[in-house]
């Protein structure tokens, strides 16, 4: 009975167990998207002021490419 009561995780990996189960869940939906993880799914707002939803609305399901520039111009 002992081994069983210690394969199951009694004593302290309980406690460590009941820690993990804490952390936030995600939603079945955005569990089964492979990235949805990686972006955020804040709420921003288009040029003509419509609220979107960032990996929802913009990205999921779509080939999206995001280019960052930077340019340095000195006066002259």
């Amino acid at each position: 009975m002992a081994v069983v009561a210690a394969a199951l995780g009694a004593g302290a990996p309980r406690a460590r167990a009941a820690r993990a189960t804490a952390a936030p869940a995600l939603t079945v939906d955005r569990a089964r998207e492979p990235f949805a993880d990686r972006f955020p799914n804040v709420v921003l707002k288009t040029h003509a002021g419509k609220s979107v939803r960032f990996y929802d609305d913009l990205l999921k399901g779509k080939v999206v490419v995001i280019n960052f520039m930077y340019a340095s111009c000195k006066e002259r």
